[in-house]
């Protein structure tokens, strides 16, 4: 009898790892579905790789947050500048108008 890996499983890597779904899942295919070795080196480097995957996975989604925080500041500081120049001008204006 061949296991094979449930839908929802496969659904729940795909979301959790969406650049590394398909190398998340051809590891634990290849456990499940016996391709592996039952060496203990084998299922030692399966393991290994497996944990590097997820690794990699979380350093990546760690950096882009980190990435994406620091976008924010500097997005909110180009406001903050546009919207204290816009005050000037109109300052200025109303008081060529006005003088």
């Amino acid at each position: 009898m061949e296991v094979v890996l449930n839908e929802s499983f496969k659904a729940l890597v795909r979301e959790a790892f969406p650049d590394n779904s398909e190398k998340v899942l051809s590891v634990f295919d290849e456990v499940i579905s016996h391709k592996a070795s039952t060496d203990r080196a084998s299922v030692e480097e399966l393991k290994t790789r497996a944990i590097d995957d997820v690794r990699a996975e979380l350093a990546t989604k760690d950096f882009v947050r980190a990435e994406i925080s620091s976008a924010k500041v500097e997005i909110l500081k180009w406001v903050f500048g546009l919207q204290a120049g816009t005050i000037a001008i109109l300052i200025g204006a109303m008081k060529y108008m006005l003088g």
